[in-house]
């Protein structure tokens, strides 16, 4: 792509601003005017903030009593999205441990419930709460970079927000949970004598959810329940089927037992449990990880509908449950498997059960612990330790990269072993993310692909080279420009102002395949695909 002729007219452009700003910290006051020098307090800026402003959250601790709520009436729009964001290089912690938990099976009060549309949060830890650390009843918002943690209930969980919703049509949809990490929910023993370990997920997208929620980049980890709960009831409940739920480069790893070490029997255990009640959903997993997880890495959990797997790898999961687990008791699983690998690291591991699972072109390798070898593919092929570039471990811990997105090389094929040019390219409707020049020949077995970009997800194919970001601050920055597969292009001088930054790009970058980050001091305020700004 020859392109650096294009950027020799913008060198030393500059954005424009066009939102207001507020700031909290963990000493801001219901009469400070929410301006740097005085600051104000998260549930006062909440009930100030405008469409397009943004809330900038101080480093600190911010101790709540109370659930923080964002009213239904409280919202954005596709355009102008409120937002809540920690101050470049802080991490602050909103910690709700001053809750009252009465136990399970009661009403407790929750950490911060967004009952509003369109809005945006990015950089915040949530803690302590007497059940979801996170809840969300509105539709299309964005939750990023969050963390959930030591919560009573599942750490983040997408749900209606009255049991008066009993269609579909209210519940909440389209909101994306990007790069987000849960750990350390349990529900434990309250002043009622109830609480068994048997509800607090790491994520859940459960019982009532609309169409087009998806996690992207999300890790779950430790969590006394599941890693991910796609739990249904049935209609005659008060319930129904929920809208298809995505997932795209996720992991869910070691659920079941606490970082402490304590465990509940009470809890299922699973790294993505994927319904219930013998309800039929359509989900689809998109290139997630499922390894050291106290039952199945990947189950249907009793929903015999469409669940579409895709180059997904479980591992080392429990001995009594195995590894992925689809139909069962004579109720066939209408799955659809792509390019997905189950494998044990030693010993006899367990049988994967598949029964009525549709395996496209052969291209999925089971485990099957009454053969040798166990790991068996169509056509006779056998995957061992040696077709992993590194050695498979429930010890690893994952890291992320400099954008928040997991690090998946630890998983990475062999480059010259039988997982690479073994798969099938599935079609789009398969997929979650945009494989325009990811697939390197034949689809590779497993999470990654052997010499591809990352690819993001799908989008329509922009028509303005644009990119957006917020900075808490003004100064001068700098904006890099990448290619898909990681080539710098240019390095461009860039006026930052204090807010939401538009700006348009030098023709002839094609938006989808080229990155921008953009940098001030060293800090890194935005890195992503350039899109469209409607």
């Amino acid at each position: 792509m020859r392109v650096a002729p294009l950027f020799l007219v913008s060198l030393g452009f500059a954005s424009t601003a066009s939102a207001a700003n507020l700031f909290v910290s963990p000493t801001g006051t219901e009469s400070g005017a929410g301006t740097r020098e005085a600051p104000t307090t998260l549930v006062k800026a909440i009930g100030m903030v405008g469409a397009g402003d943004t809330i900038w959250v101080a480093d600190g601790t911010y101790s709540f009593a109370s659930q923080i709520t964002i009213d239904s009436t409280n919202n954005g729009s596709a355009g102008a999205r409120k937002c809540i964001m920690a101050v470049q290089g802080a991490k602050p912690v909103l910690d709700f441990s001053k809750q009252t938990y009465v136990g399970g099976g009661s009403t407790n009060p929750r950490g911060l419930q967004i009952n509003g549309d369109y809005w945006h949060l990015r950089g915040l830890s949530i803690t302590g709460s007497a059940d979801n650390g996170i809840f969300i009843a509105g539709n299309h918002n964005i939750i990023e970079l969050c963390k959930v943690y030591k919560n009573k209930d599942s750490g983040l969980q997408i749900s209606r927000q009255a049991s008066t919703q009993t269609k579909m049509e209210d519940w909440p949809a389209y909101n994306l949970i990007l790069n987000c990490e849960a750990y350390d929910n349990y529900d434990e023993p309250g002043a009622n004598g109830q609480g068994a370990g048997e509800n607090a997920d790491g994520f859940a997208a459960k019982l009532s959810c609309g169409p087009g929620n998806v996690f992207r980049g999300c890790i779950a980890h430790h969590n006394i329940d599941d890693g991910w709960d796609l739990f249904t009831k049935p209609t005659a409940d008060g319930y129904g089927p929920i809208g298809t739920i995505t997932f795209d480069r996720c992991i869910a790893y070691k659920n079941g037992v606490l970082t402490t070490g304590d465990s509940s029997s009470g809890g299922d255990r699973n790294g993505f449990k994927l319904g219930g009640s013998d309800m039929a959903n359509k989900h689809i997993v998109n290139r997630c990880v499922a390894y050291g997880n106290g039952k199945n890495g990947f189950t249907w959990n009793s929903n015999p509908g469409e669940l579409v797997l895709v180059n997904t790898l479980a591992f080392d999961n429990s001995l009594s449950d195995g590894n992925y687990k689809f139909g069962a008791s004579g109720t066939p699983s209408a799955g659809v498997f792509y390019n997905n690998v189950s494998f044990w690291t030693g010993g006899v591991g367990y049988t994967d059960k598949h029964d009525g699972v549709t395996d496209v072109d052969s291209s999925n390798c089971w485990w099957d612990k009454s053969k040798t070898p166990r790991s068996r593919c169509a056509g006779g092929r056998t995957i061992d330790a040696a077709d992993f570039a590194a050695t498979l471990s429930v010890a690893t811990v994952p890291t992320r990269r400099a954008d928040g997105s997991i690090d998946f090389t630890p998983f990475l094929p062999a480059a010259k072993g039988d997982l690479v040019d073994r798969g099938t390219v599935p079609p789009a409707g398969a997929l979650t993310f945009d494989a325009t020049g990811y697939w390197q020949g034949k689809a590779d077995l497993g999470p990654m692909e052997v010499g591809a970009p990352v690819a993001l997800s799908r989008s329509p194919a922009p028509v303005v080279d644009r990119l957006s970001f917020l900075s808490h601050r003004a100064g001068q920055g700098t904006m890099t420009l990448y290619t898909a597969s990681g080539r710098t292009l240019v390095a461009l001088p860039l006026t930052v102002r204090e807010g939401r930054n538009r700006m348009e790009i030098p023709a002839g970058i094609h938006p989808g395949a080229s990155f921008a980050v953009v940098e001030l001091d060293g800090i890194r305020l935005h890195r992503g695909v350039v899109a469209r700004l409607d």
